[in-house]
């Protein structure tokens, strides 16, 4: 048969198809012992050789086909032959190697040693299942194919078992045919349920056993839906996407030799196809037994895996990975979490894989032992991703590697190896997701195998045809996650120093995600031959992103924001605990390109109340991340090692809903203000969004800073703070706080939860029953020995003081307020708080819990006679009392990205994409005020007191008063635009567009003081005012005080104030046009 051969489907069952062995009873097939399946070669094999050493004897016949794995990094040269004599342990075959191939003991640790030695397989088997040849079947890759499956007919199910052992198949598999529902592989079990272990005939019993896959053009072995299949003992041999692949329970994969895996993506070009494959493919598995495998020669992984959960016995041991792009690749994709959100993974060694020994891009956590890596381009990458930063969720998420070995270049690492890439990459799409760092120039030096690279941790899975190191590429990336770290404990290691040209690093940063690079906790690192200049290299900050569609006007924080806990001083060698940080000061106030200096530091904050500049030596001498003299540079490493500090992560996360829209950096971060102040400054995640070609201009407003424990930092942003916003700081548990004064140019309540519960403020009025706070003193600002969340703000100055101490956040919450100053004269002796709160209540009809006294201003005192005192003025804040319990907090997501087409999803292979429902409708409580309440209550007070009846109605003796405009909402996203509209050039930057919109939204708030009207006046006269004719110019009016001042703000602009002409004498007539309109800014024009 071959492609155009006539299907064989069968009822309620799989597609037999053509040149196929269906089995759906019971099947046997055993073929001759040959004794051990493969053996380790003993010596090395040169090129020219026809002979060679093996480790021990074996009972193969002269005349049989073998395998030799290749032991450089390019899999084709993976070796076939056949022998013609046995002597012992030395086997000579029927024509000379044409590569070499290596036998070598390398040392990893003290005490302990690994093989990296080639293998020799057993390929040819007395009992033979063999593909019909046909002239194209090396162009169609149509071989045989056995299926052990099942099907319904009449009511009657069979189902087939199938036992294999000492079997061969040759020439098999099908191309083109990868489904699990229609698997045309060299052998393939089929949804035939549980089998047993029994050896007794005629029983439901399946295995694999002592086979080999002579040249297959699939996958050699597949498993779905039939459990507790042994795998065990075989030697497969050339093969296309997995080599085992199995997505069923309790299979017991042992001791298989599977070499030379080619990618279907390299045979066929297709530089567009992202599958990945591994020469054991387990990924969607469960109760995996995995030992004494070899995986030798594979285009892309090792295994390909997602773990076993961590609550699960781990069955895994002496697996060994060689000649792969990459060794052990952990992927979560489309697959479902282990309940404890945990999966494990260990006891493999790994070497020469081109690009990366571990590779994970997990949504789980990772724990990883007993390691050893030898000879790959990257030793570690640990990824992971999930849940959304853009949907505000974050789970405690992390990686872990201990009891491991890492070897840069093992002894005699040829570097003519590296000279031409694996073949694999001449496949576009391969090429283009390698790991670029191997030959690297970075900052004057060539770069060449790295021991680990920081971690990366996202908010969703990124795309796999992009590079397997990155987290984003422009408008195709993802967000930073709110969570991630990852623990090394117990690692070797060895020779990191000069080899081929390049320097081998131990730790570097991950270039492929500049917005976070997340931190390191290292204990009991051991070096091994590791020159001190090659322990650690931080990367620059890409200067390329600094633009309007990636980070804007200066660098990106992740390769700023880099951190090592070092937790006994190993990682440095110095035996002293500390951390190891960036340089986040680079080309502070340099190069102009990179837009960093003290000119974007917020003007606020080097001005005093009274308007005066504060210099910068006097208050932030200092730039980066706070450091004392402990702290010792490195510039090789391009960090700091500092011992006497705490240093973590702290984020600030805008929970508005314009969060993506609104930029809030530069965040200046000021660390002890003072003579001895670090100013740092962040800028936050840039844009991975596109709007038909073009960036959507939306940025996350998540802040990731690094902070020192046990000090005050002074926050501002550079727009007006976000109402509602979150305060992390990770990685604390048990350590000092941090003091945060945050900055807010208008006074509003702000309501503090930790864990979701309300704290009260350091102020409160213990002795009220309702809510009120005491007066602003400076002995209200929390110690940093107060609880996480302890807090107070000060009116006067505009300062929150808060406690950040972890784990649990911090959630600051703005309530909207209305901020009333009376002016009054009232005797002390006659001054009720109750009656004037009671007063107001009845008057705008609200609760009187909405109405709090906050401060109290006497004049006339004299000592020891209170009842010569007078009140002269009053400030009340109306609004609700805060909640017990944090509501209405999280906004709804939502992006301008457009859709990229129709995709077509497995629903068996892919997860269902996240929906999150809209925000539940919240429902206030009782008596609760909105912002439109707010506002009407505001309408109301300000006609009141301009009308001359508040002080009626209050029964005080009003002399001013002075209102605050309760804060709107934040504006919800504007309506999506064209891409003509957003590729247009406007007259004014975006940071200039951002200052405009902060200035007139301030200018909104500032505080209005009221004048209560004497008169109407016009403001000019009135001339040549013709019949029928529009008068002009056109007729101003404004109303005057008493002294003859205009009176600018009438009422309120929720309620503006009208004003209607009318003719009171003359001849007659009437008055045609527009005859009542309001006040705007204190004048009514009539226009019309």
């Amino acid at each position: 048969g071959d492609h155009l051969t006539e299907d064989m489907s069968l009822p309620n069952g799989p597609n037999v198809g053509a040149k196929a062995l269906g089995v759906f009873g019971f099947l046997d097939m055993h073929g001759l012992d040959t004794g051990k399946q493969f053996v380790k070669l003993a010596g090395d094999i040169n090129a020219g050789d026809s002979s060679f050493e093996v480790v021990e004897s074996v009972a193969w016949n002269v005349g049989s086909e073998i395998v030799i794995t290749s032991t450089s990094y390019e899999l084709k040269e993976t070796e076939k032959r056949v022998i013609t004599d046995i002597s012992g342990t030395t086997i000579t075959v029927d024509q000379p190697f044409e590569f070499k191939h290596t036998t070598k003991t390398v040392s990893v640790d003290d005490g302990k040693d690994v093989q990296m030695s080639g293998e020799v397989g057993l390929l040819s088997k007395n009992v033979r299942i063999v593909g019909n040849d046909y002239p194209d079947i090396d162009e169609e890759q149509f071989g045989g194919r056995v299926i052990v499956g099942t099907f319904m007919q009449d009511g009657i199910t069979y189902t087939g078992y199938g036992r294999f052992e000492n079997v061969e198949f040759a020439t098999a598999g099908q191309d083109g045919w990868y489904d699990y529902f229609d698997p045309r592989y060299a052998l393939a079990f089929l949804d035939t349920g549980d089998t047993i272990e029994s050896g007794e005939p005629n029983v439901e019993e399946s295995y694999v056993k002592k086979c080999s896959f002579n040249y297959v053009y699939n996958t050699a072995i597949g498993v779905f839906g039939s459990n507790n299949i042994p795998v065990e003992d075989n030697v497969i041999y050339r093969f296309t996407n997995d080599g085992i692949f199995v997505e069923s329970i309790n299979t017991k994969i042992n001791n298989n030799l599977v070499a030379m895996g080619e990618s279907i993506a390299r045979i066929k070009m297709q530089g567009k196809n992202p599958s990945f494959f591994g020469c054991i493919n387990i990924v969607r598995a469960s109760n995996t037994t995995l030992y004494g495998n070899v995986m030798a020669g594979c285009a892309q992984a090792g295994i390909y895996t997602m773990g076993a959960p961590c609550e699960s016995d781990l069955q895994m041991d002496n697996n060994e990975i060689h000649t792969t792009m990459h060794g052990i690749h952990m992927n979560s994709y489309g697959v479902s979490r282990p309940e404890s959100g945990c999966v494990q993974i260990a006891n493999f060694n790994i070497w020469k894989s081109y690009d990366y020994g571990v590779y994970t891009k997990s949504d789980s956590s990772i724990q990883i032992s007993n390691i050893v890596a030898v000879d790959n381009g990257v030793g570690f990458l640990p990824y992971g991703w999930g849940p959304s930063s853009d949907s505000h969720l974050f789970e405690e998420k992390y990686m872990s590697i201990s009891d491991s070995q890492i070897v840069g270049v093992s002894d005699g690492y040829d570097c003519s190896e590296e000279e031409t890439k694996p073949d694999v990459f001449m496949a576009m799409g391969e090429k283009k997701r390698k790991w670029p760092g191997r030959g690297q120039w970075v900052n004057g030096k060539k770069l060449h195998h790295v021991g680990m690279l920081w971690p990366i941790f996202q908010a969703k899975y990124f795309k796999m045809e992009f590079p397997w190191h990155v987290g984003l590429i422009g408008p195709e990336g993802t967000n930073p996650a709110l969570r991630g770290i990852v623990h090394v404990n117990s690692v070797t290691f060895s020779n990191f120093g000069t080899s081929c040209g390049g320097e081998d690093i131990v730790f570097r940063t991950n270039p492929g995600d500049d917005d976070m690079n997340w931190p390191i906790n290292a204990t009991n690192i051991k070096y091994r031959s590791v020159n001190d200049n090659n322990k650690i290299y931080i990367d620059e900050p890409i200067a390329s992103k600094i633009s309007p569609a990636d980070c804007t006007d200066f660098d990106c924080d992740g390769l700023k924001k880099a951190l090592i806990f070092d937790t006994d001083g190993s990682v440095v060698g110095d035996s002293s605990p500390g951390t190891i940080i960036p340089d986040s000061a680079f080309e502070w106030d340099g190069n102009p390109a990179r837009g960093l200096g003290y000119y974007r530091v917020p003007k606020p904050m080097i001005t005093t109340l009274s308007g005066d500049k504060i210099e910068y030596g006097d208050k932030m001498p200092n730039t980066g991340i706070y450091r004392d003299n402990t702290c010792l540079y490195n510039d090789v490493w391009r960090a700091y090692k500092c011992s006497g500090i705490q240093h973590r992560i702290m984020i600030i996360e805008s929970m508005d809903r314009d969060t993506k829209i609104r930029r809030l950096s530069p965040l200046a971060v000021l660390a002890n203000p003072g003579s001895d102040g670090y100013i740092d400054l962040v800028n936050g995640p840039q844009d991975h969004s596109c709007c038909s070609g073009y960036t959507c201009a939306e940025r996350l407003s998540t802040l990731f800073s690094m902070v020192a424990t046990g000090i005050e930092y002074e926050i501002m942003f550079s727009s007006i703070p976000p109402q509602n916003f979150r305060l992390h700081l990770l990685h604390n548990d048990g350590g000092e706080a941090v003091r945060l004064k945050i900055w807010f140019p208008k006074q509003q309540r702000l309501d503090i939860y930790v864990d979701g519960k309300f704290v009260n403020p350091n102020n409160i009025d213990t002795t009220k029953e309702s809510y009120n706070l005491l007066p602003p003193d400076d002995s209200f600002i929390p110690a940093l020995n107060e609880m996480n969340g302890a807090n107070y703000f000060d009116p006067i100055s505009g300062h929150l003081y808060v406690n950040l101490k972890g784990p649990s956040t911090v959630d600051v919450k703005t309530q909207p307020v209305v901020v009333l100053k009376m002016g009054m004269t009232v005797p002390i002796e006659n001054f009720f708080e109750e009656n004037v709160i009671g007063n107001i209540a009845g008057l705008l009809g609200i609760d009187p819990s909405n109405i709090r006294i906050t401060n109290i201003v006497r004049e006339g005192s004299v000592r020891n006679k209170r009842s010569a005192e007078v009140i002269t003025s009053m400030e009340f804040e109306i609004g609700p009392p805060p909640l017990d319990d944090l509501e209405n907090f999280v906004p709804e997501e939502y992006t301008y990205t457009t859709a990229q087409g129709e995709v077509t999803v497995n629903p068996l292979y892919s997860t269902p994409p996240a929906t999150t429902a809209s925000t539940t409708p919240w429902v206030p409580p009782e008596n609760y005020l909105s912002f439109d309440q707010l506002q009407e209550v505001q309408a109301k007070l300000a006609n009141e007191f301009q009308t001359g009846t508040l002080g009626a109605a209050l029964d005080l003796e009003l002399t001013g008063l002075q209102m605050e405009e309760p804060m709107a909402p934040p504006n919800e996203p504007p309506a999506y635009t064209s891409p003509e509209e957003r590729s247009e050039v406007l007259p004014l930057t975006w940071a200039e567009q951002v200052a405009q919109n902060d200035t007139e939204l301030l200018e909104t708030y500032s505080e209005i003081a009221l004048d209560v009207p004497d008169s109407i006046k016009l403001s000019q006269e009135l001339l040549n005012v013709k019949e029928m004719e529009v008068i002009d110019p056109a007729p101003a009016v404004y109303v005057a005080t008493s002294s003859g001042k205009m009176i600018k703000n009438l009422g309120d602009d929720s309620d503006p104030w009208q004003c209607t002409v009318s003719i009171l004498s003359g001849p007659g007539g009437k008055l045609q046009g527009t005859v009542t309109v309001p006040f705007e800014k204190g004048i009514a024009v009539f226009d019309n």
